[in-house]
């Protein structure tokens, strides 16, 4: 996506890490939007391209159709990019972009899928996902041990491809003197109790249902407990 999500944020900060006198990275985003603005600040090239992004909403024979009409134009700007640029390696950064492994085998460079994601739901999904990435990819890159154990899971050729690199957290934007209760005083909270929060997209698989279903044992354990959500629906 462009927006400021994990896997967003992930790709944010490689690029911008990246050793500049090695690496000359070029970022290809289906639409424009925050991340967009937050690369360019950082002088990384960008180019908007109209790629397929798969998702829920696309597995009915309505969306399958949009996604195969956007293949062919997506594919020629990634050639010519590839062409005029002297592409080395194409970075999937995602599971739901599938584009970067069919231009890596068209036009020949290497593909690295960076997966930051765990299929449970539909099924037959979960399953063929993984051999679709061991069978696209030249290296495989895992955000999580769980992650990995998913990929090997459903398809065990994967693990001589596979590498799990976690996510790094740039410190340098936690101030030491930052004011620890500034939300006890925002929300008039006792100083004493115990605060859980849950930092998340509001999103099914992010766990705030699970969160709620355990709220009831959590205060009948300690009543003085609160608990607080942050995330964007």
């Amino acid at each position: 996506s462009a927006d400021l999500y994990g896997s967003d944020i992930a790709l944010l900060n490689l690029v911008k890490n990246l050793d500049k006198k090695r690496f000359s990275p070029i970022v290809c985003l289906p639409h424009s939007g925050i991340l967009e603005q937050e690369l360019k600040k950082a002088n990384i090239n960008v180019v908007v391209v109209p790629m397929p992004v798969l998702g829920r909403m696309f597995l009915n024979p309505k969306g399958i159709y949009k996604i195969l009409k956007k293949i062919p134009l997506s594919l020629k700007i990634i050639r010519n990019i590839i062409k005029d640029k002297k592409i080395d390696i194409i970075h999937s950064n995602t599971l739901s972009i599938f584009i970067g492994a069919i231009g890596a085998k068209l036009f020949r460079v290497k593909h690295i899928w960076h997966v930051h994601e765990i299929i449970t739901h539909p099924k037959w999904l979960s399953f063929i996902f993984p051999w679709i990435v061991w069978m696209g990819a030249d290296k495989v890159v895992a955000n999580s041990n769980q992650t990995a154990s998913y990929l090997k899971s459903k398809c065990p050729f994967i693990k001589k491809k596979l590498f799990i690199i976690l996510n790094g957290i740039d410190n340098r934007k936690f101030k030491l003197d930052f004011e620890q209760n500034f939300l006890r005083k925002r929300y008039n909270l006792p100083f004493n109790d115990i605060i859980i929060t849950l930092i998340g997209r509001i999103n099914r698989l992010k766990g705030q249902i699970l969160l709620l279903d355990t709220i009831p044992q959590i205060l009948r354990e300690n009543p003085f407990t609160f608990f607080l959500m942050v995330g964007e629906p």
